[in-house]
């Protein structure tokens, strides 16, 4: 009985590093968090050696050729073939009455997109067009380590200024399957967490469960609208990091309570599942690198959201020492393109709060 009762809360914590993710319900599920001392100096202040650090000299980019080789190298990385990015796609669409989505009033349409990966990783987005007249934009919104429906206030927020929206999930999280399977060496293997996927053989790096997925998706799209945007929250932040990174067909990019960069973080709390700071990937761009990635371009911003008062973590005001260095080097680079960060000071969890929906939806109509 115990043993299945340790199953039962791993796979509740769905690769999140230890944080229970509450079942799917009509209702949100209130936060058991203590209450967050909001008087605590890491809230509202900065370590001084921190202060210290050069974070220009921790950007290895130079001209937007280098910003270019970025993307090839973390693409050759992630899926073995520099060119795999662009070719991916799903395996099955259709249209589909889906009992959660079709029932939202802002829904017209659902098409299921469905994206088969080795080892049984299935990943399953749902493309919901508005019924309110189309603005041309569409955002691929990533609900991380929760089921993506958990965040249908904000998806509706989205469908009702016109935004067609699709929905997805981390690998092994959500409606996305956990599947048993027979890895080479290791006998039977239940993926239940982020990190097993490390012992999976392959060509590539296991980032590419995170995010093939969004590539497929992304290709699918690709011509249908005007513009394509992403956001996500948490782990689905980081998604949002990294491959609007990758990818500069993303034109605005949204990651909520997602990352900081490795020397600010708190590693007590927020290191976060493998792919959150795997050395192998990051030697290649660091979290400073693709911030600077993800925000260059003609058109192109990134719009990095955070919570002050967080109580999970990427909390209080450690986004003061990179972000204007950030912003300042995309603008050096003379290739278009813009970082910000925007702060909740009033939200007192790790959450996706009604402020950040407004910023997104404010940003979307520029």
């Amino acid at each position: 009985m115990r043993t299945w009762l340790i199953l039962l809360a791993a796979v509740l914590c769905c690769g999140c590093g230890g944080k229970p993710v509450p079942a799917s319900s009509p209702t949100p599920v209130p936060s058991s968090s203590p209450p967050v001392p909001v008087g605590d100096p890491k809230f509202t202040s900065v370590r001084p050696d921190l202060l210290e650090i050069d974070v220009r000299r921790l950007m290895r980019l130079h001209s937007s050729q280098d910003i270019g080789k970025a993307r090839d190298t973390l693409a050759e990385f992630v899926w073995g073939d520099a060119d795999r990015l662009r070719k991916l796609r799903p395996s099955r669409t259709m249209a589909v009455q889906d009992k959660t989505y079709s029932a939202l009033p802002e829904v017209a349409a659902v098409e299921r997109i469905e994206i088969e990966q080795e080892h049984e990783l299935r990943a399953v987005a749902n493309h919901l067009r508005p019924r309110a007249a189309s603005t041309g934009q569409v955002v691929i919104f990533h609900g991380g380590h929760e089921d993506v429906f958990e965040h249908r206030d904000a998806i509706r927020g989205l469908l009702a200024e016109g935004h067609s929206v699709v929905a997805m999930d981390m690998p092994l999280c959500g409606r996305n399957p956990r599947p048993m399977v027979e890895v080479p060496g290791f006998g039977p293997i239940w993926l239940l967490l982020h990190d097993q996927l490390w012992l999976l053989p392959g060509e590539g790096a296991p980032q590419r469960f995170f995010l093939g997925p969004v590539a497929a998706v992304t290709n699918h799209l690709e011509g249908k609208y005007r513009r394509i945007a992403m956001a996500g929250f948490s782990g689905g932040g980081w998604a949002t990091t990294v491959y609007s990174a990758l990818d500069p067909r993303i034109e605005r990019s949204y990651p909520v309570a997602g990352s900081l960069p490795l020397f600010l973080r708190d590693w007590a709390r927020e290191a976060g599942d493998r792919e959150q700071w795997d050395p192998d990937f990051y030697r290649l761009a660091n979290y400073l690198e693709l911030y600077v990635m993800a925000a260059s371009g003609k058109g192109r911003r990134q719009v990095q959201m955070l919570n002050q008062y967080d109580d999970w973590s990427f909390y209080g005001v450690r986004w003061k020492i990179y972000a204007e260095p950030v912003d300042n080097l995309v603008r050096q680079l003379k290739s278009g393109g813009e970082f910000k960060v925007s702060v909740d000071t009033a939200t007192r969890a790790h959450a996706l709060s009604p402020l950040h929906l407004q910023w997104i939806l404010e940003d979307l109509r520029s």
